[in-house]
C-alpha cells in the first residue's frame, strides 16, 4: 500500500495507491491451472482482475478508485512487478520523490514471508546514506513546481495551499529518508512521523506546531469529504457543514476558523522553509 492507504490516512473519496509485487520459485515456468501461463502473465492477469473487481462501476457506485502510477516506471511499467525487479528499481533507478513516496509504503496483504521481505527492503532503501542537502533541495524544487503547476483555488484548498498538507507530507518524508526520525519501529503515518522528528531537525515547538497543523487539516478534510461530493466552495457553504466544521475544530464562528486556518498555514510554510533550508 502506498499513499494514504500506506499511511493509514484514507479519507472519504480517497483513491487507493497500490503496488502489486509477486515472487515465484526460480524454476517455475508456468502456472499449474487448466490454461498455464508464464508467471509474469499470470500475475498481470490476476492484477487486472483485481483492478476490475475493485474499481468497476456498479449500481451503488465504485468501491475504490485504484491508482497504480507509483509502481516502478509508472504507467510505462507492468501492473505487477517481480520483487527482484522492485528491489533493483528502488536501488538503481528511483528518483528522490519516489523514495519520499516510499516513506508511506507498507505491506498490506499477501504471503507472510513475501510481506516481510518487502518490509525489509523498504526499510533498507529508506535507510540508505544520502546527501541531506541534495534531498532537501530536490524536495523544495518539487514543491515549487507543484505550486506553479497546480495553484490552490483558495484558502480551503488545504492540500495545495502554501503551508498545507503537501508541505507537511514533504517535511515528514524528507525527514524519513534523511534519517531525521527518532528511534523506534518504522511508522508510515504523517502525524506519527511529525511527532517523532529528531530534535536536531525540528525542536519541540516546531514538532508540536506541525502535529497540530496536521490534526487541523485532517479534521477539516475528513468532514468536507464526508459532506460534499465536489470541491469546497467558500461562497456556497451549506449551513450544516459550517456547524460541523466549527464543532470539529472547537471554534466559535467561521471567520475565526478561517483566520486560524490562514495562521496555521503561514506557520507551516515558515517551518517548511526553515527545516528544508530554502530561505
Amino acid at each position: 500500500g502506498r499513499g494514504k492507504l500506506g499511511s493509514r490516512e484514507l479519507t472519504a473519496g480517497s483513491d487507493v495507491d497500490l503496488i502489486l509485487l509477486y515472487d515465484h520459485a526460480p524454476d517455475a515456468e508456468e502456472s499449474d491451472g487448466d490454461k498455464p501461463l508464464a508467471p509474469s502473465h499470470y500475475y498481470t492477469r490476476m492484477t487486472q482482475r483485481l483492478i476490475a473487481a475493485v474499481s468497476a462501476p456498479t449500481a451503488e457506485g465504485v468501491l475504490y478508485e485504484l491508482d497504480l502510477r507509483l509502481r516502478p516506471s509508472g504507467n510505462k511499467g507492468p501492473v505487477a512487478t517481480h520483487i527482484d525487479a522492485f528491489k533493483k528499481y528502488q536501488r538503481q533507478e528511483a528518483w528522490t520523490w519516489e523514495h519520499m513516496a516510499l516513506a508511506r509504503a507498507r505491506a498490506i496483504a499477501g504471503d507472510a514471508s513475501l510481506c516481510s521481505e518487502v518490509e525489509a527492503e523498504v526499510a533498507a532503501v529508506l535507510g540508505q546514506p544520502r546527501d541531506a542537502a541534495k534531498v532537501m533541495a530536490e524536495a523544495s524544487e518539487m514543491r515549487a513546481m507543484i505550486e506553479k503547476e497546480k495553484p490552490p483555488r483558495d484558502l480551503w484548498d488545504i492540500k495545495l495551499i502554501p503551508g498545507g498538507l503537501i508541505d507537511l507530507e514533504f517535511i515528514a518524508q524528507v525527514a524519513v529518508i534523511t534519517g531525521q526520525v527518532g528511534a523506534g519501529p518504522r511508522v508510515t503515518g504523517t502525524a506519527e512521523i511529525l511527532s517523532r522528528l529528531s530534535p536536531g531537525f525540528a525542536n519541540a515547538g516546531a514538532r508540536q506546531e506541525l502535529f497540530d497543523a496536521y490534526a487541523l487539516y485532517l479534521a477539516l478534510t475528513q468532514m468536507t469529504r464526508l459532506c460534499l461530493t465536489g470541491a469546497f466552495e467558500r461562497d456556497d457553504v451549506p449551513p450544516g457543514l459550517s456547524d460541523l466544521l466549527l464543532a470539529v475544530t472547537d471554534l466559535p464562528d467561521f471567520g475565526v476558523l478561517e483566520a486560524h486556518l490562514k495562521e496555521t498555514s503561514q506557520k507551516v510554510r515558515k517551518d517548511f522553509h526553515l527545516l528544508l533550508r530554502t530561505g
